[in-house]
């Protein structure tokens, strides 16, 4: 099981997911939630140890999208 933050998640007509990158693409992912509070959920299947993941994803993110990282500052 993997903690991440709560805010990962989306959910879209009962529909679980989290996004992940992939080379400079967001990649959609349905991800079983075990535990969740307000500050983590607790990821039990649909991500694997080391993946950045999108954090407060936009609701206009789709996937395949292109993100463009920069530093925080």
């Amino acid at each position: 099981m993997l903690a991440c933050p709560a805010i990962l998640t989306l959910y879209q007509l009962a529909q679980v997911a989290g996004f992940v990158l992939e080379g400079d693409r967001a990649r959609k992912r349905a991800v079983k939630v075990a535990r969740r509070n307000s500050v983590e959920a607790m990821i039990e299947d649909g991500l694997k140890p080391g993946e950045r993941v999108v954090v407060y994803p936009s609701d206009a993110l789709k996937d395949g999208s292109r993100l463009e990282l920069r530093s925080p500052r």
